[in-house]
Formats: structure tokens, sequence, C-alpha cells
């Protein structure tokens, strides 16, 4: 946890000093997992075992509140956890690891034990997941020609290098060795991408190198793709939702098919909900009500089917994480819909499956339910002042470092700026030789990834959108002068997380005006956590305009709570939170117009600081000069 925020575990720093010791008792003991090929089920510790698991992720729930979430997934009466790694949360940047903070699996993986919750772990090294670039690090994209998920040398040798500093950590949390991690995933969904046998084989053979031959290892497609997702000597499962009411003997004997030595049922990704994009259909998405679910957990219950649920509890799309589909980007609320909601309390699906659990005769994890409302916490009319454009920022040097800035004759892109996300200013000096060539003002910036917003000098004139849903701006027009610089902000929305296509992010070709290529570029990635300082550069101009800057400051007293930041009055951009990135908001577009704010962000008693990012308007709570808004805390989310 942060410091301040520190939440007592007593056992934690014990279970990984003894972990050397346990691991030798449990050895004697004959502690393992296995697979009953015979019987068609799972042993553990030499006893059959089936799990009902929920997935939770914590790359999207403060390490502050992993065991509130965790106990929660117990007190259902759940006995076991799925939860993804992804490879660029802990290698952003090559070759430099984290594994601390919110980033530390391990502690992650000894609450779960702590809560007598059995791990099934799933490394990727692609993971989708509705997560950034489906988990892959942006700086793959600067090898040219890689082959992302395949045995291309270049990515190949990238993915079990990854591997390599990986499961060494992991190997020591595997049930055999005295932790809760029952068994491991290999890819993800790979049938629905590839059918590359060699890819599929190393990952395998890597994964048995590491954790030994006798880790229990799977893989899981949706049924009508297993084909090419079955791994020789993996133990192959299947995924499926609601279309499993009427399909579930047919998804199970197609999974039968491909294990002809036999094994359990098991459905790795139940989905109880569904993830919602920017214009995209409203949270929580109904498109498994309670009933529903309740059916499915049923139907699977009945035919001796292990099963888990994507998700149990969702979380949060922090920072700049959040993937994307073809046509828009994943919202910053990965609420899902979950039996367990984005704040952490319970639903009404939540009892539905608490309920059915408590009537299994014998069920060695009972639930022991007890209420979970989400405390939460509001406050109205919280000041801030207009602190000045991107422009006045980057002129008086601020918000950037200078060893960073790049000068090329064409666009640079994110990837070779080593900007994984976020924003990156890109200006061109207009020369006279350039505009004696112009024919007429028409501006071409087709290659602008996602969202463009585009400046002469200092004044704005337009905004490009050329990836996203649901109004796709291409072009614009520009009048324009020798001597006038044309700067365009440009905006990554997120990286697709399926089919993991090379997405690009930046100006990934040579803009045009009046048919004259813009050469000649000087690009500066935006560190744009740094308007949480809050010091405000002299103003040029007068105004609102895109890109403008909103800082506040604000004692919250000692009786706080989880709250949520109201956006539903502003346009488009980012909020952060005491310096910590809580996420995008595009309140004109919806269906998210409020942001979740875990209380381990807050300080009781003590100064908070909010800025916000804008991107598109000027809020109505706001005086018409812009010079001072006002912003609300509210207790409850707006999905």
């Amino acid at each position: 946890a942060d410091k301040g925020q520190a939440v007592a575990f007593p056992t934690m720093r014990l279970f990984r000093l003894g972990l050397i010791f346990s691991s030798f008792l449990v050895l004697i003991e004959g502690r393992t997992f296995s697979i009953d090929y015979a019987n068609n089920r799972f042993l553990k510790d030499g006893q059959p075992f089936r799990y009902i698991a929920g997935s939770v992720h914590y790359f999207r729930t403060h390490p502050a509140q992993w065991n509130d979430r965790l106990t929660a997934v117990r007190a259902a009466g759940l006995n076991a956890i799925t939860t993804y790694i992804p490879w660029n949360f802990h290698e952003t940047f090559e070759k430099q690891y984290n594994f601390s903070g919110w980033r530390d699996i391990g502690k992650f993986f000894e609450l779960a034990a702590a809560n007598e919750l059995a791990v099934i772990l799933r490394p990727g090294p692609y993971i989708c997941a509705e997560w950034e670039n489906g988990g892959l690090p942006y700086w793959l994209l600067k090898t040219p020609n890689i082959g992302l998920r395949s045995s291309q040398p270049d990515f190949l040798n990238a993915a079990l290098g990854w591997w390599d500093v990986l499961l060494p950590k992991v190997e020591p949390y595997l049930w055999k060795n005295g932790g809760p991690v029952i068994m491991v995933q290999v890819e993800n969904e790979y049938g629905s991408f590839g059918c590359d046998a060699a890819y599929r084989d190393a990952l395998r053979d890597k994964a048995i190198q590491k954790l030994g031959a006798d880790t229990v290892l799977f893989t899981t497609d949706p049924p009508e793709f297993i084909k090419c997702g079955a791994i020789d000597g993996v133990y192959a499962t299947v995924d499926f939702g609601q279309r499993g009411l009427l399909l579930m003997d047919e998804y199970f004997s197609i999974q039968r098919k491909h294990n002809p030595q036999g094994g359990p049922r098991v459905n790795s990704e139940y989905y109880p909900g569904w993830y919602s994009t920017w214009g995209g259909a409203a949270l929580p998405n109904q498109q498994s009500s309670p009933e529903s679910v309740l059916e499915m957990t049923e139907k699977m219950f009945a035919r001796n089917a292990s099963f888990n649920y994507y998700m149990f509890h969702g979380g949060t799309n922090f920072e700049f994480w959040n993937g994307a589909e073809y046509d828009a980007g994943l919202v910053t609320s990965y609420d899902y819909s979950a039996p367990l909601t984005e704040a952490g309390a319970a639903n009404e699906k939540y009892k539905k499956v608490a309920d059915f659990i408590s009537k299994i005769p014998g069920w060695p994890n009972p639930p022991s339910p007890t209420p979970r409302p989400s405390p939460s916490f509001a406050m109205p009319s919280i000041s801030l002042k207009r602190m000045g454009n991107i422009n006045e920022y980057l002129k008086n040097g601020m918000l950037f470092t200078a060893s960073r800035v790049q000068t090329s004759n064409q666009p640079t892109n994110f990837e070779n700026l080593d900007q994984p996300f976020g924003f990156v200013m890109y200006e061109t000096t207009v020369t006279a030789a350039q505009v004696a060539s112009i024919s007429g003002n028409f501006f071409n910036g087709s290659m602008v990834r996602d969202f463009g917003y585009v400046y002469i000098n200092e004044t704005y004139k337009f905004t490009l959108s050329t990836h996203f849903k649901p109004n796709t701006v291409t072009s614009g027009r520009l009048t324009v002068s020798a001597g006038d610089v044309i700067r365009i902000l440009v905006e990554s929305q997120g990286r697709l997380t399926w089919e993991t296509i090379k997405d690009f992010k930046g100006i990934i070709g040579t803009p045009t005006l009046g048919g004259v290529p813009l050469l000649n570029w000087k690009q500066t990635p935006i560190d744009i956590e740094k308007i949480s300082e809050g010091r405000a550069p002299p103003p040029s101009l007068t105004g609102f305009r895109p890109a403008d800057v909103f800082y506040g400051e604000v004692a919250l007293g000692t009786r706080i709570a989880d709250t949520y930041i109201d956006m539903s009055s502003w346009g488009k951009g980012v909020v952060f939170i005491n310096g910590f990135n809580i996420g995008r908001y595009w309140s004109t577009h919806g269906p998210q117009k409020a942001l979740y704010v875990p209380l381990p962000l807050l300080k009781p008693s003590d100064s908070n600081t909010i800025a916000v990012f804008e991107l598109e308007k000027l809020s109505s709570d706001c005086l018409a000069t812009g010079t001072y808004c006002t912003i609300n805390l509210i207790n409850h989310p707006i999905l």
C-alpha cells in the first residue's frame, strides 16, 4: 500500500520468510494438484476437487483494497480466483521490471491464500482483458515487421525472456510449494488469433522448464476456435457466456474431443456481465440478469463442471491502461456488471451466487455473506481555477522533459518516442516555400491516431478523430502564413486489445496542407501528470481552449470514504487526484459520467489536490470567462 495507507497483514512477511521451509514441509506431506483423467476430475492433495472461481484483477484494484475484495469473494462461497498478469504493467519500458506496490503479485497471492482461495494464474504473454494492447508492451512495436503472438524470433525471444523473469517469481507460490497457485494458463484464446504450433509449444516448454512438469498447465478458447488454441500436453478448456444455456453440452463435448485422455469439464470464462466503450451501451450492462446468472451457475454445476465468473469483481481502468475495440476505447470503469461492483459492493448477482453455493451439500467453502454496502462520501462545489492551456505550459518549459524532445523530417510515432500512452505535441513551422506551393486550405490529418487537437500558433482550430466512433474527422481547413506554427496535440485513446494488430499511436504518416507535405517536425512527449503540481504558466490568451488545465485543493475532513467525481457537465479529458491519474472521462459521449475515487487515494484531515485536463468544452459549472469552476464529489456512480 502507498505510504500512509498501509493495511496490516501480520502473517504476510512471515509467509515470505518461511517459503523455503514451508515448501520443504509440504513436499514431505505430499501437497499436490493434478488431473485425474480416468475419473474426469481434479485432485488436490489426492482428494477430488472442483472449483467455483471468480476473476479479480490486482491491476484494476487499489492494493489497499485487495484484501477487501478477496474477502468478499470468499464470503460468497467461491474457493478460487483467477487473475491475469499483464506484461506491460510490469515491463512498461524494456528491461525495466517492476514487482512492487501495485505490482506486488506475491502479496496478492498471499492475501488469496489467507482468504482460503486457490489461484488460477493467467500470465499471457498476451491476455486481452480489454487492457491496453492486450497486455503486450508498446516497445515491441519498435521492431520493424515484428510478428506479434507468433514464433517470429523477435517476438518469441522477447516473450520467453519475459517469462524467464516472471515465472521464477511465480514458482514459490505454486500449490506444491506451499502457495495458492494450482493451475497456470498458456497464452489466451490463441485459437481465435492464429495457429502457430511452434509458438504455442515454445511457451509450454518454457512453463515446464520454470514451473516443473508436474504443474497443471491449461489453455482456454471459445469452443469454435479450440483446434488452434489447444497445445499437446496442456489441458484444453473452453469459455462461453449465456449461449451456454442452449449449447452447454455441445461445448463441453468439444472440450472433451480435444482432451481424449479424459479430464474435468471446465468453463474458464463465464460472463455474468460485459464491458462498455465510449459511446456504447450503458452500464451496468444487463446482458446477463441475476436470474440468468443463477441459471447458468446451476447448469454448469449440475454437469460437474468447474467454472470461473469473468468477472466477479471488475475494478477500474486507472491511468491510461484501458484497451480499445476497433471503433471505441473502453470506458474507465470496468464494473462489468459483475457480482461485486466497481466499488466492491454486493449486488443481486452476488446474492444469487452466494445463496446457490450455500445450498451445496458439503461444499468446503460455505458462504458467510455479510451486508456489503459501498461506503461513500460526497462534497459539493469544490473550487477549481483555470491554470492555462497546454501551449502556454510548453512555451514556458513545463510538462515535458527536454531530453525527450525529438526532431525529425517525418513525424515520429509514440512508440519510437518511448511514449507508451497519453499525449504528444507535434509541431511544424510553415515555410514561405510551402505557402507558395499550397493549393487551397485543405488539411489532411487522416494519419493521426487517435485524436488530434489542431492549433495555429496557440489558437485552436479543430479536432481530428480518426480512429473511433461516433464522429470520424480526418481533415479540416487551415489558412496559414509563412512562419505560422501548426501544432497538433495527439492523444492515444488506448491500443486495441483484440486481435492485437499493430496499433501504432501518434502521427503515423505525413500530414498535408493544400496537397503539400508538412515536414520538419518537433515532437514533445507530455508529462501530463505534472499538472497535479499546481503550477500555472503566464497566460497568453484569455478564454477556454481545448487542452486547458484546471486545478484546486480541498480539505475533506476525517469522515471520508470511497467517492466519485462528477464529470457530467464537462466534456472529455483526464482527472488526477493527489497526483494519481484516476482515468479518462468523456461525458459528452458517455455512458460513464463519474469517475470512481477509492478511499486510499484520499488524505483525511489534509489538503487534497484535483487536477483536470479538459480537451473538449468548458463545464457549465464554470464562470463564463472560464477562470473558475466548481466540481462535485458524489456518493454514487453514473454509469
